[in-house]
This record gives C-alpha cells, structure tokens and sequence, in this order.
C-alpha cells in the first residue's frame, strides 16, 4: 500500500520528504523501512494536546516551519 501510494502521487523518490502519521506502531516500521518518516501519534496513551506537541516537535525537528 505504501508503495502504491508513492506511485499515486509522484514516485518513489518523494519517499525522505513525506511524513505518516499513524497510531499504530507497526505501521509506522513499515514506513520507516521504506525511507518514509512515520511518526507514531500516540494521543490514546497520552492524550491529544501532548500527542499534538510531540508531532510539532518532531515535524521541527524535521526542518518544518510551524
């Protein structure tokens, strides 16, 4: 699926430039074994305002502009 959707938007050479964010953390191996950043949004477990503030620093950390 992943690659398919590499496929859908452009190809596979976009894949170091794409964030997925998901909750489970399996999926987010898989991304992060095809060179894609997954980002394991954990809002269940820590709830959603410290979930929200864990991505944004990650997406910074990332070089992303907030």
């Amino acid at each position: 699926a992943y690659i398919h959707l590499l496929d859908a938007i452009g190809g596979t050479h976009l894949r170091h430039g794409l964030v997925f964010v998901d909750d489970q953390e399996k999926n987010i191996e898989m991304a992060n074994k095809l060179g894609i950043n997954g980002f394991h949004f954990r809002s269940k477990e820590e709830g959603m305002d410290k979930a929200l503030g864990d991505f944004v620093t990650y997406l910074r950390k990332k070089g992303v502009r907030i």
